[in-house]
């Protein structure tokens, strides 16, 4: 039998973390970019917190329409 989601059913369970992880490690780039650019501890702070602000409300919103990061059945 067939089934389009099985190549990626031993994924599912990784997903979330794994996405939790390259948010914090991309945020932490972030950082350091702007740190780099700006060389100035409020806007860096600013910035970051800026980028932080919008990924919590894409996750949000996510979670609000009951859209799940795995693979619905």
């Amino acid at each position: 039998m067939w089934v389009d989601e099985a190549q990626f059913l031993d994924q599912i369970e990784t997903l979330i973390p794994s996405t939790i992880q390259s948010s914090l490690v991309t945020l932490a780039c972030l950082m350091v970019v702007c740190f780099a650019f700006m060389s100035n501890a409020f806007t860096v702070v600013t910035a970051t917190l800026s980028i932080l602000s919008i990924c919590i409300g894409v996750f949000g919103f996510l979670s609000h329409w009951k859209i799940d990061l795995g693979i619905s059945q």
